[in-house]
């Protein structure tokens, strides 16, 4: 029988720390139980690493290195893995109740070793969907769920008193913590902005067609499965009063069914997620009981109760909206997916627009920001087609990550010459000391040569530019952003000069069109998927170099810059 382990990358979480280990001649030794690693110190255990990281994707091989400890193969697929893909790789599902002993002897920490060279990583790029931390661990270590991106709901009990800052590093922003009320965790959670829930009342609980969770004796409805398309959202479910719409863990949980219509909100609802209305794309109406002391429609969208926030407009509308007078914010994701929006009038009383607000307004072709507005959120107009162009007037002090990616007919960002903050070169968007570039339309044709000054090409700055054949990266670049140039499908060359050391997470994903880049000497950071989908690519490296290792490990062809 072949064997299967993690390979490549992935057998840095075991491999690199025996060598370390070794190297530095520390006393305790990694040992070694089931799928996990762990160091003992006074007869207490930390977890170091896990057999199962890396998405949950497992790799043949027929012989394993001679430093790598026979108890860590796998002879079979009994690691709890629910895998639907091929042997290349596949997506884990499944749940992880991290052991409270270890051999008998108790676990106390994950990814933190007193007086050892292990401080990160253990659970990282693990493909765990549901995590539970016992009680008695006390510490959670550096990057120790790092890039979990599938994690959707992590219980952290009452024992934790200490988190690291970059423990959850690289997550998505779909996770919900299970904390229990006034821990450590609690406070983490809340100071982080994470969501997150009292572990105690956290199950979820099936009412005909109904999902729900509670807490506090009240019920937050998670999920609907039925048929109905004119849904009317129950006072109670069982014996429990609804108070809450969509908290909770929205990646796994929306209102399934396809043909809703319209939604009508309660007296008693005071929370509302309207994330969970995500992917409902019949949907024309909102309509609010005019008792609910919270909320309020007006001709069928989703505004609070003074008309200061619009929540949610319903995507199936079509045609031109004009936002009320006295609306002062449009919330995130408020116009998600409006895919027959074809024009928005937003008033002068506006201050805020959320992130994702109207992304993925595929028809919206006339969109002014008007001056009054001071921030801008996180792709706020990305994927929005028919936008051919922008202007960001005096008052905008904050803008997110690249609010346009991806409008493939923006032509122009104009800046108001009195903006403070930001301003436009040529009709792409820096900031005003032009030491980031923030946000290059995606209509432009052709080469581009990025001004001298520049430090940071910013998240998401080039994505989805399929006319864009060419980048020229001045020598104060010292960074280049997460999705960068994601996308860039007509991209042939780039030239990355050697001040810069690091390259985000997916940069250049599916830039097809590069066949050879150079990796300077500088680079000491290379993110998940900077290359991937670029099938045509040689890389040139230094020997020795980190570019080298990635491309070894990456499996991407290279070679030396002398020959």
């Amino acid at each position: 029988m072949r064997r299967k382990l993690i390979t490549g990358k992935m057998i840095g979480a075991f491999a690199v720390l025996l060598v370390l280990f070794m190297s530095v001649g520390v006393a305790e030794e990694i040992l070694c139980a089931g799928h996990y690693a762990y160091v003992l110190k006074d007869g207490l255990a930390t977890i170091v690493g896990h057999i199962d990281s890396e998405y949950g994707w497992k790799y043949w091989f027929d012989d394993r290195p001679d430093t790598w400890p026979p108890s860590l193969l796998v002879e079979d697929e009994s690691a709890g893995f629910d895998l639907d893909a091929d042997e290349e790789g596949a997506t884990a599902n499944y749940k992880l109740v991290i052991p409270e002993r270890l051999d008998g002897y108790p676990v106390v920490a994950i990814g933190v070793a007193s007086g050892t060279v292990v401080d990160e990583g253990a659970f990282e790029h693990g493909g765990y969907t549901d995590v539970t931390i016992p009680e008695g661990i006390t510490s959670i270590g550096n990057s120790a769920f790092a890039d979990c991106h599938y994690i959707e709901a992590l219980t952290i009990p009452q024992s934790v008193t200490y988190i690291a800052e970059d423990a959850f590093e690289g997550w998505y922003g779909g996770t919900t913590l299970r904390v229990v009320e006034g821990s450590y965790a609690a406070q983490y959670a809340e100071k982080n902005e994470f969501p997150y829930t009292y572990d105690t009342e956290y199950k979820v609980f099936n009412s005909g067609e109904w999902q729900y969770t509670l807490a506090n004796g009240t019920a937050t409805i998670c999920g609907y499965e039925g048929a109905d398309s004119d849904l009317i959202i129950p006072d109670y479910l069982d014996e429990y009063p609804v108070t809450a719409i969509g908290y909770g863990s929205w990646l796994q949980w929306r209102l399934l069914t396809d043909n809703l219509v319209s939604v009508t909100i309660p007296d008693g609802i005071t929370s509302i997620d309207a994330r969970l209305f995500v992917d409902c794309y019949f949907l024309t109406r909102i309509d609010v009981s005019p008792n609910n002391p919270v909320y309020e429609d007006v001709d069928g969208v989703l505004f609070d109760k003074q008309r200061k926030m619009l929540v949610y407009y319903p995507s199936a509308r079509e045609g031109a909206f004009t936002i009320p007078g006295g609306v002062t914010g449009i919330s995130e994701n408020a116009f998600y997916d409006s895919m027959g929006l074809t024009s928005v009038i937003i008033p002068d009383s506006v201050a805020s627009i959320g992130e994702y607000a109207f992304f993925g307004c595929k028809s919206l072709s006339g969109a002014t920001i008007p001056d009054g507005v001071t921030s801008i959120g996180d792709r706020a107009f990305s994927v929005c087609w028919g936008l051919t162009g922008a202007t960001i007037p005096a008052s905008v002090a904050k803008i997110g990550i690249n609010p346009f990616a991806n409008c493939r007919s923006l032509t122009t960002i104009d800046v108001s010459l009195n903006n403070l903050m930001y301003e436009g070169i040529d009709g792409v968007l820096f900031d005003k000391q032009r030491q980031t570039l923030v946000s290059y339309p995606g209509a432009r044709n052709g080469d581009y040569t990025i001004p001298d000054g520049v430090t940071s090409i910013g998240e998401a700055a080039f994505p989805g530019c399929t006319g864009l054949t060419g980048v020229a990266i001045p020598n104060t670049v010292t960074s280049i952003g997460e999705e960068a140039f994601y996308g860039c499908t007509g991209l042939a060359s780039v030239s990355i000069p050697d001040s810069v050391t690091s390259i985000g997470d997916w940069a250049f994903y599916e830039c097809e069109s590069l066949t050879s880049v150079a990796i300077p000497a500088s680079i000491t950071f290379i993110g998940e998927n900077a290359f991937s989908q670029c099938e045509k690519l040689t890389m040139t490296v230094t020997k020795g170099s980190y570019a080298e290792q990635y491309a070894i490990e990456n499996k991407i062809p290279y070679e030396f810059v002398d020959g």
